[in-house]
């Protein structure tokens, strides 16, 4: 599944949702965590968009050599900020984060960016989460 918006296309929806993970589709979590649960949300007349923090390319680097790109991750979450900062998020009626939004940094970066600016946040944390 590609990132972007998916929608009934016969009627306007009820519900706008965001969804910000930190893999693509490639991820097992990811796929577990959100990708399962948007043809529900669409068949109950949610519009869906999603954002995954890191690309398919940087995962299949990480999992062909077992080693993390920083540079990689460094320029996906500068485009996170800079795309989330740049947005109107009370367009959306919930915001659902996996993890984290922001890997590695500071959670305040994520008040500021996420939870002073929209109040029906879901941030998903998973009880095998660990500091990358």
């Amino acid at each position: 599944m590609k990132s972007g918006t998916a929608t009934d296309s016969c009627s306007e929806p009820k519900f706008r949702a965001l969804f910000l993970t930190r893999h693509s589709g490639l991820s097992a979590s990811c796929r577990h965590r959100a990708l399962q649960y948007f043809p529900y949300l669409k068949s109950h007349g949610w519009s869906v968009e999603w954002s995954p923090l890191l690309s398919d390319e940087y995962l299949e680097e990480y999992y062909r050599s077992n080693r993390q790109n920083y540079w990689i991750g460094a320029k996906s979450i500068w485009h996170r900020t800079r795309t989330l900062l740049g947005r109107d998020l009370h367009a959306f009626d919930a915001i659902f984060v996996q993890v984290e939004a922001f890997p590695g940094l500071p959670f305040i970066l994520e008040d500021l960016v996420l939870l002073r600016r929209h109040a029906n946040v879901v941030m998903d944390i998973d009880d095998a989460a660990y500091q990358w």
